[in-house]
């Protein structure tokens, strides 16, 4: 009976063990989770950052008027 014992608390000292393993994988993979969310923060960040001042380059001196446009009439009826 004395065995049974020592066999059962091996078990749990092994499931402890493999528990301590598993929750350091785990912490290790959403560490790294965590820095590549980072760095596609920055990435979107900069892009975001290019476009607008691309937007701010291309519409210099419209200054609120808008471009001109044509009307496509395409079932022949008349234009209101």
């Amino acid at each position: 009976m004395a065995k049974h014992k020592s066999k059962k608390g091996q078990l749990s000292i092994e499931l402890i063990i493999i528990l301590a393993i598993l929750l350091g994988v785990v912490f290790l993979v959403a560490s790294k989770m965590r820095e590549s969310a980072e760095k596609a923060s920055g990435s979107i960040q900069n892009t975001t950052e290019k476009i607008y001042g691309q937007i701010e380059k291309t519409t210099e001196g419209t200054s609120g008027t808008t471009a001109p446009y044509t009307r496509i009439n395409l079932d022949n009826s008349p234009l209101l």
